[in-house]
């Protein structure tokens, strides 16, 4: 098998892994008996059980971007609905490992912090693209928002009789508040 085809297949191993156990919890050899393969060659393709770590997370992040990539042919409201249906419908589909990455545990880890950061960026971005302001306090209102639908996400999970079409009215209305709160017209409404 091609290097970069191990790597993503070890990598789907790891996701799956993650998706049921926290990462503290999948020991290298779960890992390599799920590909089949010896754990010094696992470590061969990443180097050690971090690298592994930090590549799954950074797989698991891509993968959270492009289930909640919005579809720029729908208006600004319903990217916004559609964008956090795919958020609730990832994380729901990988409940143990999402809560356990949104709840932050990725502690004092440098490089794991960078790629949670990156992520909300990306978030952040989306959400002011379709804001025609300058605002300093929108990014901090944004920011303070994604933190809200992060808990919420995990709150949800925990409360699975509550629907997720609540949940998403939940976070546009913390989401428009937030915005009214920064002085930001939300006439249009952000993605």
């Amino acid at each position: 098998m091609a290097v970069a085809d191990r790597r993503a297949a070890l990598l789907e191993i790891g996701l799956a892994l993650f998706a049921d156990r926290t990462p503290d919890e999948v020991r290298v050899e779960d890992v390599a008996r799920a590909a089949g393969i010896s754990t010094g060659l696992l470590y061969n393709y990443f180097g050690s059980k971090r690298q592994f770590h930090v590549a799954v997370v950074a797989a698991a992040y891509e993968q959270l971007r492009a289930a909640t990539e919005p579809d720029p042919q729908l208006p600004p409201d319903e990217r916004l609905r559609a964008s956090l249906a795919g958020f609730l419908d990832h994380v729901r589909e990988n409940a143990t490992g999402w809560a356990w990455l949104l709840r932050g545990a990725s502690g004092a880890d440098a490089e794991l912090v960078a790629l949670g950061d990156t992520m909300r960026q990306t978030v952040i971005d989306r959400v002011l693209g379709d804001i025609p302001t300058a605002i300093p306090a929108a990014r901090v209102a944004v920011r303070g928002w994604i933190g809200f639908i992060e808990a919420a996400a995990v709150s949800w999970l925990q409360q699975p009789a509550v629907g997720q079409d609540q949940v998403i009215d939940l976070m546009v209305a913390a989401l428009h508040a937030s915005l009214a709160a920064a002085e930001i017209s939300t006439e249009e409404e952000p993605t």
